[in-house]
């Protein structure tokens, strides 16, 4: 687990709260650990909304698990902490207050940047979903369907778009956009929405949440599309490097169908 924290943490309080967490187990607080010790590091950091760092080194961890650790830190010493986000984006964290919210939030890239300070920026800025069609989609109709779909104003809804070409990629290795049953799926929209405030969702969480409006959006426009998603692309270590497998789901709003875009190479 390692959060950071809204204020300063003793080390009196931070060893008397990984007692009362994990009865089980002995820490070392900023000094080398005997045997059978899990290392604590707390420790301020630079400025910002952030000041203060803890890490607890417990081994391999789920980030469920981690993000729990951390909320339960930040409730019992009643101050907000933050926590980088499982999605590999380098600004994107989940923010945890003292009440037991878990906001998805961008931080400040220069200050992080220019001085390793954490200040909230906002809301994520992350698309809320992407998707797939096998024909262009007429943007006002597109964006009204979207309003209904995200309870959003129009105003508040950005559709970037973009075009595959018509031709095959060149190997089962690359992709360009999904082509299912021979149909060439080239029209892409990435969607987002700006929000006063957009609660966070884990990767398999948010997979669902687009598959469930896009099959939404299909049954509405009248024609299947095909859900994108972080979730759906799978990175894997591979002699010589590492490759990704992309997959997508295939909606019409009555039925879906799993759909690989992109294959995973056996090695480099």
């Amino acid at each position: 687990m390692h959060c950071y924290l809204a204020r300063s943490l003793s080390d009196v309080e931070l060893e008397a709260w990984l007692r009362r967490r994990f009865p089980e187990e002995r820490f070392r607080i900023n000094g080398d650990p005997a045997p059978g010790e899990v290392w604590v590091e707390s420790r301020p950091q630079q400025e910002g909304d952030f000041p203060w760092f803890v890490e607890v080194y417990r081994g391999p961890t789920p980030f469920k698990v981690r993000m729990e650790q951390a909320a339960a830190l930040a409730a019992d010493h009643q101050c907000a902490a933050l926590v980088p986000d499982e999605r590999p984006a380098p600004f994107s964290y989940v923010l945890l207050t003292p009440t037991g919210e878990r906001l998805w939030v961008d931080v400040d890239s220069h200050a992080l940047d220019e001085r390793e300070a954490l200040v909230i920026a906002g809301p994520a800025r992350h698309p809320e979903g992407r998707f797939s069609s096998f024909t262009a989609l007429e943007p006002a109709v597109l964006t009204h369907a979207l309003s209904k779909l995200l309870e959003a104003d129009e105003s508040r809804i950005r559709v970037e778009a973009w075009v595959g070409p018509e031709a095959l990629p060149p190997t089962p290795f690359d992709a360009w956009h999904p082509i299912v049953d021979g149909v060439h799926y080239r029209f892409t929209y990435s969607v987002s929405v700006r929000r006063e405030r957009r609660p966070w969702r884990a990767l398999a969480d948010d997979a669902a949440w687009c598959e469930h409006f896009v099959s939404r959006l299909a049954a509405m426009l009248g024609q299947p599309l095909c859900a994108h998603a972080e979730y759906f692309e799978q990175v894997a270590n591979i002699p010589g490097g590492s490759d990704s497998e992309r997959r997508c789901i295939w909606v019409d709003g009555v039925s879906r169908r799993e759909v690989v875009t992109k294959r995973r190479r056996v090695s480099w």
